[in-house]
């Protein structure tokens, strides 16, 4: 892989969303973001842009770009899943938990998709000890709440 285009973000509670937002700051990407609990992901969206906009931090056109670059799944579907280049993990912190996603998403993604874990708290080692391709993992950590701290993001942080 030369270059990141899809990107999925594998939970859509508070940091997931904010995590997708910030990501969306990088035009040429597509952002996925998967929950297994209904979410109205661009509605609450544009409720916590609400501020950034009010302060002049983001205009109201460049929140709507964003949020053309996001779209929210309840299913992952495996030939979806060959085309996704970087994987960030935002689900809570349980070992066991994430661990199953990431040997799940191994089975399904290419070997060359870079697989990111979201954690504050647990070690990136751990959650990857199972992994086949281990090479391809890193502990990336936002600050809670992740738009807040960061709204735009330059493509040479992640490639």
């Amino acid at each position: 892989m030369n270059t990141i285009k899809n990107v999925l973000v594998y939970g859509a509670g508070l940091m997931g969303k904010n995590i997708a937002f910030v990501v969306s700051s990088i035009e040429d990407y597509e952002i996925t973001v998967f929950d297994i609990n209904p979410v109205k992901l661009h509605d609450e969206l544009r409720e916590s842009t609400k501020q950034l906009v009010r302060e002049g931090v983001l205009t109201q056109e460049e929140v709507n770009r964003r949020l053309g670059r996001i779209s929210f799944v309840q299913k992952l579907i495996p030939d979806f899943l060959k085309k996704v280049d970087l994987v960030i993990e935002a689900v809570f912190e349980k070992l066991e938990l994430k661990r199953e996603i990431f040997g799940f998403l191994e089975k399904h993604c290419r070997t060359d998709c870079v697989f990111c874990t979201n954690t504050s708290a647990m070690s990136p080692t751990e959650i990857s000890s199972e992994l086949n391709h281990r090479s391809r993992f890193i502990g990336t950590h936002f600050w809670n709440p992740a738009d807040r701290k960061s709204t735009r993001l330059n493509s040479s942080h992640i490639t």
